[in-house]
């Protein structure tokens, strides 16, 4: 309100407090516009199956199946290196004892 309006006096009765002059804002309810909704949307607890529905459920199960035999690939490839790194392993120790055995036919070199 401005300062030149009067400020209208409380409602005395009953009979004053239904008086739409004199106080106009008890009344007012916003009014809320909501936007159609899109055509395209359906309702979410729609049980019939759509050809869009079916492609992404076959598009689903070849993911799964892409991922499991990347999965196997993966752990393939993890054996492998593994037996590769075994046999390094397992061959090092195989040059050690040669060198030892080496050494110990060698006579002491004299200088």
């Amino acid at each position: 309100m401005t300062d030149n309006q009067p400020i209208p006096a409380a409602p005395q009765s009953e009979n004053d407090s239904d008086n739409d002059t004199a106080h106009p804002n008890n009344n007012a309810v916003p009014e809320v516009k909501v936007p159609p909704s899109h055509a395209r949307y359906s309702i979410a607890c729609q049980t019939k199956r759509d050809k869009w529905d079916i492609a992404k459920l076959v598009a689903e199960f070849i993911g799964l199946g892409f991922l499991i035999a990347y999965t196997l690939y993966t752990a393939g490839i993890y054996r492998a290196n593994r037996k590769a790194a075994e046999a390094a392993h397992d061959t090092l120790g195989e040059i050690q004892k040669q060198t030892t055995v080496l050494r110990q036919q060698l006579p002491p070199v004299r200088t």
